[in-house]
């Protein structure tokens, strides 16, 4: 009983004082200044092309899982960019 005391304290003990090193060590690093950032990274044409090839992504895998062939997936994608959505 008194060795499975003592064992908790051990383990308590080491497992302080490794998040206080981590703590210290995470204090201590460098901070990055220059952050590089593209001029074309947050534009909002970069958003919305990014957010329709999401949503193209995730029609596709749609119609795929309910069992369209090729042809069918063209002429709905077709259907679809022609009325603009």
């Amino acid at each position: 009983m008194v060795l499975n005391i003592i064992l908790i304290f051990v383990v308590l003990v080491i497992a302080f004082v490794s998040v206080k090193y981590f703590i210290k060590k995470n204090k201590e690093a460098e901070i990055e200044e220059d952050i590089p950032v593209e001029d074309k990274t947050y534009t909002i044409e970069a958003t919305m092309d990014f957010v329709k090839r999401r949503l193209d992504e995730i029609t596709k895998v749609n119609l795929y899982d309910i069992g369209l062939s090729e042809e069918e997936l063209k002429r709905r994608k077709n259907k679809n960019l022609n009325t603009g959505f």
